[in-house]
């Protein structure tokens, strides 16, 4: 199954990257596909609400780096976001990102599974309040399915973060977002131990037919008569 990871941070190793990296060591423990976007290293246009997504075109004004998100946001089966926080909210690139969600807006409701996680340094919740209400208002209004939200206050840096015990939550997510997947080979090897049982109970009661009947006609049977 297809897990969609949105990024917003600018910096490539802070402390939403040891999240980052363990949600996605979770998820591929269970068996599943992560799509990631980090929102502040691509080129995604703020909208401007010019309408033409709604229009008889039907497309977003803008060509950029959403062309490659837009698949990957309809076909996912569970969409995570991923901010720190510097002024009471998601960052802008991730907002930016969100906003344009309104050119398929149509195609992302319900059916999809979501979760939320959050650094930032305040050693209270406040300053996680704006993020919060931002996402609960957005993902009611889609009707996902709301995972789980990792809020991680007192981290400031890698080494801060590190300390706790949101790494391990971040990892546990990837791992329950959509459940275990049940490897394709274990299943083939379930299916193939099946057969050979078969073939071999059917071989038994072969050969054990033959040999009544060699000793009923006194004659020689030679061993590859049993393999055919």
């Amino acid at each position: 199954m297809k897990i969609l990871l949105i990024t917003g941070s600018p910096h490539k190793n802070g402390t939403t990257e040891v999240l980052a990296a363990e949600f996605i060591r979770g998820a591929h423990q269970s068996g599943h596909d992560v799509i990631r976007f980090d929102a502040a290293h691509k080129d995604v246009h703020p909208c401007i609400a010019c309408e033409r997504c709604h229009s008889a075109v039907s497309a977003c004004t803008f060509r950029d780096d959403f062309d490659e998100l837009k698949d990957e946001i309809i076909e996912a089966d569970a969409v995570v976001f991923l901010s720190p926080i510097y002024y009471y909210g998601m960052t802008a690139q991730i907002k930016t990102v969100i906003d344009r969600f309104y050119a398929i807006d149509s195609q992302i409701h319900k059916n999809k599974k979501t979760a939320l996680m959050l650094a930032f340094a305040d050693t209270t919740m406040e300053s996680a309040q704006g993020a919060l209400a931002s996402y609960y208002g957005m993902v009611d209004y889609l009707e996902w399915e709301i995972v789980d939200v990792i809020a991680a206050g007192k981290s400031q840096t890698p080494e801060d973060i590190l300390n706790t015990d949101f790494p391990k939550q971040a990892y546990e997510l990837g791992r329950k977002i959509l459940g275990e997947v049940k490897p394709e080979e274990d299943e083939k090897t379930v299916t193939s131990l099946n057969d050979l049982v078969a073939r071999l109970a059917n071989f038994s009661q072969f050969a054990e037919e033959a040999l009544k009947e060699t000793e009923e006609k006194d004659v020689f049977l030679d061993s590859a008569d049993f393999l055919e």
